[in-house]
């Protein structure tokens, strides 16, 4: 039984036609309905046997079923058989027209447009793709008044009308409408009245939903633009355009990993979806393979050779992949223009030109493009913004207000524009501080103490990185710091500095020609807001030498390779995991580890990693390497031809001698660190089980017995094991900890005794005992137990501190000092080890040490009254 809702849709479509019986209205309203739901193959089924009975309708729903699947040659051919079919075929010259205007057909376009309009000049569909057929060709006055027209006869008779697809139509044009006009209030009526209008006439139009969240997705309200395309995808899971929308969302957050099973998503459904195909190119941009965007845009040059969008990103595609001294693709990037018929108006042409310049990050080139089309089609409404915000990025602040301003005058419901003048009135609020290369600016209530040590740090800096990187910034650099304010916690407007949205999740950036960052006091946790300024310069200075076309992974490598630190103990345990599986990333996959990392570990490898590149070329080549490396990229050359240039070898011998190096390095860390991963208790269990006389196996089983509690099964266990081979290390320490934890200390020092006698004693043990004898007041030998494991794990931070425990013991404040010092550089954001080293130096008012902690300190707490008074900055 046909339902109200089913029935309404159909109208629309039964209306043109001939009267049929009640039987086909419900076999229509069937095959309609599986339609909707993307049952595609049954409800092409369910059409193809009403074709005979009811050409005009089923021909429609066919070509639609053909449609979605991207299937556009035999949608279209299953609409011209059935032309001379129906007395009435207005409804398919219109979607004809549609179909070719989707596959560049403008000129059939048009006699279908104007042959659906002179058989039914009341044709809401055509009146629609005739409004972007004229958009399309860049006739934009004529394709202003079309949208107008449909806009006010919306206004007329739109509530007189109860068939979805008719308001879908005027939807569309009413959102075309409004955005060549500025007309603000049309988006709140289709977000709020129109499209759940449809909704409530038939719930299954999926289609209202994914245009609900086109429009949510460009004001950037991301949150109601993923439940309106998801509650699309509960309608029809296949609906491609509903998946590209999700991942335009996920593009806009960076999270590559959903953009790809989105896009995938859509074209298993719709191998032709340009959206689809657009936004993979996008994906590609994103993670810096202009190639690959460039394969991926002609593909869907071949479904629409004259789409502005598509060609605006291929032109965009030649200008990263050409070399300022080659023309190998320069006359294709300016022939590329002459193929898109509205080229006499190609705004959409250049943004999306822009668009795609941006997701590769080159933010000058972006801001030009979008400054043309500003320039030749000043009525789209998103240049401005976009425009704005990436002067925002370059650092350009007065002229970011003027466009910003604009364009939220036009559009007050984009959200990204509306938090970046939010954040320019806070920044109006700021104090600034200026020196001769930076612009410091900063909220004086909470951070006055550390702008003033902020200037002096950025120019120490600056001198030492220009100079290594031979490169000198050509304008001064805006360096922000924000703090909480009106309720809103800095993270959030560092996030809206940065992106326009308050959701990012680091607390520095560098955009362009601002370094943003969150102030280390307003943060919970201890942070060193100086090893972050320098790695976030050393993005400003790569960056600008390179004209924005350095890689991810060279700059990151740079950047952390300049922090001048040992390698953390959290990387070293990755690589001792990572590189024996194989599982380490090379140079073609290494901009993914943070561009796309699948996991956290991912992230912190990519980091480990490419500074472990940048270290290797730099001493193989020295300095000048990495220069000419950086140079080579400025010229647009891949990484394997940079490399060759710049280094003179090929790609994969630098690979070759990376591996070698990863290999070296974790034989190191694997002799001197106890990283591995230990054996679980089951398999432990099984193994000793299978094989009682592996005693080496039941010492590893009774000392993870004993770690989990089991005191009584770890000791009869290392029992049998010691009455079997006295001499086995493990067991003898399970043993010495079992009588340590009943109070027998002496008989435990025996037994420890045995066990560090060797020339390997167990790292284990020489702590235990080490620390048996501190408490004992055995200094010496602590120190001596201590020293072992130091010798024995000298990348091993734990032994170190033990050993600045007995110096403090012995009251050794050389000593002290001496491993206060290897600590602090080891651990960036260990404040009291700093202050403990202050206080050193000022009881041996040594000037040198005094000034070198203090700025230590400082640059973990500006606010620290020792380290200041120790400066003489408090009057400053």
């Amino acid at each position: 039984m046909l339902t109200r809702s089913t029935l309404s849709l159909l109208v629309c479509c039964i209306l043109p036609f001939s009267s049929s019986s009640h039987a086909q209205q419900a076999a229509l309203a069937d095959a309609e309905q599986l339609l909707l739901r993307g049952n595609y193959a049954e409800s092409q089924s369910a059409y193809m046997a009403l074709l005979a009975e009811l050409p005009g309708q089923a021909a429609l729903g066919l070509s639609r079923c053909h449609w979605e699947r991207g299937d556009l040659n035999v949608a279209q051919d299953v609409l011209e058989r059935q032309l001379s079919n129906t007395k009435h075929p207005a409804a398919l010259h219109a979607q004809l027209a549609g179909l070719k205007l989707q596959t560049g057909d403008l000129s059939a376009c048009r006699t279908h447009v104007e042959e659906a309009l002179t058989l039914d000049k009341q044709n809401i569909h055509a009146a629609w793709i005739r409004a972007e057929l004229f958009r399309t060709i860049g006739d934009i006055p004529q394709a202003s008044a079309a949208y107008r027209a449909l806009a006010d006869r919306y206004d007329q008779t739109g509530k007189k009308i109860d068939q979805p697809r008719q308001l879908y139509w005027f939807g569309r044009a009413l959102a075309q409408h409004a955005r060549l006009n500025q007309d603000k209030s049309r988006f709140r009526q289709l977000t709020t009245e129109l499209y759940p209008r449809i909704l409530s006439l038939e719930p299954n139009f999926w289609q209202a939903h994914c245009e609900t969240g086109r429009l949510l997705l460009e004001k950037l309200n991301a949150s109601d633009a993923e439940s309106a395309f998801t509650d699309a995808l509960q309608i029809n899971p296949q609906a491609a355009d509903a998946h590209v929308g999700l991942a335009r969302l996920a593009l806009n957050e960076f999270q590559l990993n959903r953009v790809r099973r989105h896009v995938i998503r859509a074209l298993k459904t719709n191998p032709s979806h340009g959206g689809a195909l657009l936004c993979r190119a996008d994906m590609q941009f994103a993670s810096l393979r202009p190639a690959e965007a460039l394969t991926t845009l002609q593909a869907a040059q071949k479904v629409n050779p004259h789409h502005a969008a598509t060609l605006g990103r291929i032109s965009a595609a030649y200008s990263l992949l050409t070399r300022p001294d080659s023309d190998a693709h320069s006359g294709d990037s300016k022939e590329i223009l002459n193929t898109a018929p509205g080229n006499s108006s190609p705004g959409e042409f250049y943004a999306a030109k822009a668009t795609a310049l941006e997701h590769a990050r080159r933010y000058p080139q972006a801001g030009a493009s979008l400054q043309r089309a500003i320039e030749v089609m000043p009525e789209l409404l998103g240049p401005r913004g976009q425009l704005g915000m990436i002067e925002m990025r370059l650092g350009h602040e007065t002229k970011a207000r003027e466009l910003l301003a604009e364009s939220f005058r036009r559009d007050p419901y984009n959200v990204r524009v509306k938090n970046q003048l939010e954040v320019l009135d806070l920044l109006d609020s700021y104090a600034t501080r200026e020196t001769e290369h930076f612009v410091i600016r900063y909220d004086p209530a909470h951070d006055e103490a550390l702008a003033q040590h902020m200037a002096r740090y950025a120019e120490k800096c600056y001198a030492e990185l220009t100079g290594a990187f031979d490169f000198e910034l050509p304008e001064k650099a805006l360096l922000e710091v924000f703090h909480d304010s009106q309720g809103i916690e800095a993270r959030q407007w560092f996030g809206a500095r940065m992106v326009g949205l308050p959701n990012i999740h680091t607390i520095a950036a560098c955009g362009g020609n601002i370094v943003a960052m969150v102030s280390p006091t307003a943060e919970q946790r201890q942070i060193n807001w100086a090893d972050i300024l320098r790695h976030e310069i050393v993005h400003l200075i790569n960056l600008q030498q390179t004209n924005y076309a350095v890689p991810h992974w060279l700059t990151e490598g740079c950047a952390v390779w300049q922090e001048q630190r040992p390698r953390r103990p959290a990387w070293e345990r990755l690589l001792v995991q990572r590189v024996p599986k194989g599982e380490v990333f090379d140079l073609d996959s290494l901009n993914l580890g943070f561009l796309k990392p699948g996991s956290a570990d991912d992230w912190q490898l990519a980091y480990c990693q490419a500074e472990m590149y940048v270290d290797l070329i730099a001493r193989k080549y020295g300095v000048e390497g990495v220069r000419r490396l950086l140079s080579a990229h400025r010229d647009n050359l891949p990484t394997d031809e940079a490399i060759a240039t710049s280094l003179d070898i090929t790609k994969a011998s630098l690979e070759a001698s990376y591996v070698d190096e990863l290999n070296q390095v974790v034989f190191e860390l694997r002799q001197r660190q106890n990283l591995g991963k230990q054996p679980k208790l089951s398999e432990l269990a099984k193994r000793w089980e299978e094989n009682p006389t592996d005693f080496d196996v039941g010492a590893q089983l009774a000392l993870v017995r004993l770690r989990r509690g089991d005191y009584p099964g770890a000791g009869e266990l290392a029992r049998q094991v010691l009455e079997a081979d006295p001499d086995q290390p493990l067991a003898r320490l399970v043993k010495a900890k079992l009588l340590a934890r009943i109070g027998d200390t002496q008989a435990a020092v025996a037994e420890l005794q045995l066990v560090v006698e060797g020339k390997s004693p167990l790292p284990e043990a020489l702590k235990l005992l080490a620390g048996i004898h501190l408490r004992k007041g055995n200094f010496d030998t602590a120190k001596q137990l201590y020293q072992r494991g130091a010798d024995l794990q000298p990348g091993e931070l734990q032994w170190t501190k033990a050993l600045a425990v007995v110096a403090i013991r012995q009251q050794d404040t050389d000593e002290l000092n001496r491993l206060l010092v290897r600590i602090a550089s080891a651990e960036p954001d260990n404040l009291v080890t700093r202050r403990k080293l202050l206080q050193l130096a000022q009881a041996i008012q040594d000037q040198d040490q005094l000034q070198l902690w203090a700025n230590e300190v400082l640059h973990i707490d500006p606010n620290d009254l020792a380290a200041r008074r120790a400066l003489g900055t408090l009057g400053e």
